[in-house]
């Protein structure tokens, strides 16, 4: 049986020397931007603990969520912050990277007011669909292709436009479903956007390497305060917008999607909440 691929490398040469030296050539830059990430989250987010009671961006006990009491739910712009912070400090600026910020930065601030007024789940779906448009038509961040088993690549043509639009409205949903346990969503996407760094180091996409790997760090650094009991949320703005950067990274690394790589990461989900869920 041959076993899923990471990156386009089967798991029999995951370990090899060759693939082992070539990782580290293009990840150990990664470990900056890494560091950098989570230490600015780790110092923001106690900053937004203090503002969320007079924005009045308090999550109330009840619905999905099992603390019992109110709790700040401003994590968005915490993790927003500390990712720009190590994005602009060592990635090269180009269109992606700019598309990444800007459709970020919007899904940060415009999302706060649903964590502030409640909007209904229309205006919702408008919003992200918004974001999501604006990052495929103003960014560049199109699905081009699929590699299917056994057939190969298959260009999409005319389909790339609303595959693209369902992966970016999906993975923005997925991690707002997961944010309703105490860090299971930055657990999640953290362990997701490391696998996205080695594969897009495995393609020497270092551009990629280093947008993943501050995605990483921001994640990791906010699990500081989000295990059991968390002391904050990230909120909708917060979800949706590591769901959009989640899902553009794994554009940017090819402009593609790899049906055995995206099989593989839905593996990873479930092998990992285990660990997530005690904390």
């Amino acid at each position: 049986m041959t076993l899923p691929a990471v990156g386009g490398v089967l798991l029999e040469q995951f370990f090899s020397r060759e693939f082992v030296q070539g990782l580290l050539l293009h990840a150990l830059p990664a470990l900056f931007p890494f560091l950098l990430a989570a230490a600015a989250t780790i110092g923001l987010v106690p900053i937004a603990i203090l503002v969320a009671p007079r924005l009045g961006l308090m999550k109330e006990p009840g619905d999905r969520h099992i603390h019992l009491r109110p709790t700040p739910e401003i994590g968005g712009l915490a993790i927003y912050l500390a990712f720009a912070v190590a994005v602009v400090a060592y990635v090269p600026i180009s269109r992606p990277v700019v598309g990444m910020l800007g459709v970020g930065g919007a899904a940060a601030l415009v999302l706060m007011i649903d964590d502030r007024f409640k909007l209904p789940a229309r205006a919702k779906i408008l919003i992200q669909a918004g974001l999501a448009l604006l990052a495929m038509f103003g960014f560049g961040y199109l699905i081009s292709g699929i590699t299917l088993p056994v057939v190969g690549l298959v260009q999409l043509g005319l389909l790339a436009v609303p595959l693209t639009l369902f992966w970016l409205l999906s993975m923005q949903n997925t991690v707002n479903i997961l944010d309703g346990v105490d860090g299971l969503a930055a657990g999640v996407v953290g362990i997701v956007a490391v696998v996205l760094a080695i594969a897009a180091a495995s393609r020497s996409h270092e551009e990629a390497v280093l947008l993943a790997a501050a995605l990483a760090g921001c994640c990791f650094g906010f699990l500081v305060f989000n295990f059991n009991p968390a002391r904050i949320f990230m909120g909708d703005s917060g979800s949706m917008l590591v769901g959009l950067m989640m899902a553009t990274s794994a554009i940017s690394i090819t402009g593609q999607v790899d049906v055995a790589n995206v099989q593989f990461a839905r593996q990873l989900v479930p092998a990992f909440i285990p660990i997530v869920l005690p904390f």
